[in-house]
């Protein structure tokens, strides 16, 4: 495991987030971000809690 992660690095084509997401996360204060010179860094930790802190998705009620 990593302790940090460049933008790109989680926003692939076929990740799970969008990069316009991770940013519009980041200017509202839910994903803590650094810079390190001018790439948007993410540090594992935070990431981490950002999708811990996302809801659940509900499932539907399995028959009886």
């Amino acid at each position: 495991m990593r302790d940090a992660y460049r933008i790109a690095e989680i926003a692939r084509p076929n990740g799970p987030i969008s990069r316009a997401t991770l940013y519009r996360e980041i200017a509202a204060g839910r994903l803590p971000a650094r810079k390190l010179g001018r790439a948007t860094i993410l540090l594992h930790e935070d990431y981490a809690n950002f999708l811990k802190a996302t809801p659940r998705l509900k499932t539907p009620s399995q028959p009886a």
